[in-house]
């Protein structure tokens, strides 16, 4: 296997002068501690839920959104920018960024490709299930508040809540799946980055 060569390094080391060039020690702890910053969190895509009153069940007005009921704020812009499963973050971006960034000697350049490509289908794929999540819950709102004002029609609107609740948690586990494909190619590009460490350190 080719051993890296620090003149093959395009990385910035944090507080390090631009033309420094870093050595295989420095390219290896930066990459390892970018990759480890990311955050991977089975939120649920919590920002899409309604809010309800004390009672747990009837969704919270708000005059200000379209939408006619209170969501859940979005995570702040710090914990947003680290979270590769969030929907609203330039995480993935900076992933695909530091792939980009990937000496060939590091990895082939299949599999470089291949990771990039995994995450360029996961960007679209997570943008997609939460624009769901979404209709979904305001959907469940809309029946939640209905309920109440159709006791006639109690029972069928039960049924609709059931489903849409049953719809809710199918786009849940999906999301989590996304989250396992981002958490397992995230890990296999770490144990390929400690390989190269090792090659490098044992280096006669």
């Amino acid at each position: 296997m080719l051993m890296l060569d620090s003149t093959d390094f395009s990385i910035t080391v944090k507080g390090e002068a631009s033309n420094h060039s870093p050595t295989a020690s420095e390219y290896f702890a930066e990459l390892d501690s970018q990759l480890r910053a990311f955050d991977i969190t089975r939120c649920e895509m919590k920002h899409e839920k309604v809010q309800r009153s004390n009672n747990g069940i009837d969704p919270l007005p708000c005059s200000l959104s379209g939408e006619g009921f209170k969501r859940f704020q979005y995570c702040s812009n710090a914990i947003r920018s680290k979270r590769l499963g969030c929907a609203h973050t330039t995480a993935r971006i900076r992933m695909l960024q530091i792939l980009d960034d990937l000496p060939t000697r590091v990895a082939p350049e299949k599999q470089i490709e291949q990771w990039k490509s995994i995450v360029q289908e996961l960007e679209q794929s997570i943008i997609d299930v939460d624009r769901k999540k979404s209709d979904a819950e305001l959907a469940h709102a809309i029946q939640s508040a209905e309920i109440q004002r159709e006791a006639t029609k109690k029972s069928e609107i039960q049924g609709k809540l059931a489903n849409t609740a049953a719809h809710i948690a199918e786009l849940i586990k999906t999301h989590n799946h996304y989250l396992d494909k981002l958490e397992r190619l995230r890990n296999e590009v770490l144990d390929t980055l400690s390989h190269n460490k090792v090659l490098k350190t044992n280096k006669p």
